[in-house]
């Protein structure tokens, strides 16, 4: 396990962060993930006309992708850079395989990581 050094916060402060940085305070993982897809959207190509409850079904879904993936990666903890960039590869992976299944395309060249 890397080793952290731990920091106190009073809660209003992490408040007002989460809510400036992700746009909500309510669920975590779905201001993550709706942080990621605006990232991740740059590089969606929606050649067939998606409607926006399809939309939010692969956004719902890559949601829960995150929300597995972060919960397994907690668990079994990061021991280096190296193990993390290996899970976030495999995590990006599995996001852009949902959207390719979808029909939707990624243009590799513009992907940050990956």
């Amino acid at each position: 396990m890397l080793d952290v050094e731990n920091i106190s916060i009073d809660k209003d402060r992490l408040d007002f962060l989460q809510d400036f940085l992700f746009k909500s305070t309510v669920d975590h993982y779905a201001a993550c993930s709706r942080r990621a897809y605006l990232d991740f959207n740059r590089t969606l190509n929606f050649n067939e006309k998606k409607s926006q409850a399809e939309r939010q079904e692969l956004f719902d879904k890559g949601t829960e992708i995150l929300r597995k993936s972060i919960t397994k990666m907690m668990d079994a903890g990061i021991g280096s850079q190296v193990e993390y960039d290996n899970w976030h590869f495999k995590v990006c992976t599995e996001l852009r395989n949902l959207y390719t299944r979808a029909g939707v395309a990624s243009h590799l060249g513009s992907r940050r990581n990956g």
